[in-house]
């Protein structure tokens, strides 16, 4: 169904599969506004080839809950210019 002129065949496993994704999307983690006066967690993780980064708030709880996050996968002309500039 990616390529164009494909036919699209809306069969019971692309139901199925389609509603998963409807409730992962409308279930934990969602993104929650910032609270200044919270404490904030920032995770991040780095290869060779990826770079994310994460922004958790604590509530009053102590549970964490997301507040933003970024990732990035280098490409090739990225990777061949930093390798370079090393």
């Amino acid at each position: 169904m990616l390529r164009k002129g494909s036919e699209i065949k809306w069969t019971d496993a692309a139901r199925r599969s389609f509603g998963s994704i409807k409730k992962a999307i409308m279930e934990a983690p969602t993104l929650r506004s910032p609270y200044y006066s919270q404490e904030f967690h920032i995770f991040s993780f780095a290869s060779k080839d990826t770079l994310v980064a994460v922004l958790l708030q604590v509530d009053e709880e102590g549970s964490e809950h997301l507040v933003a996050s970024f990732n990035k996968t280098l490409r090739d002309a990225k990777l061949k210019y930093d390798i370079i500039e090393k």
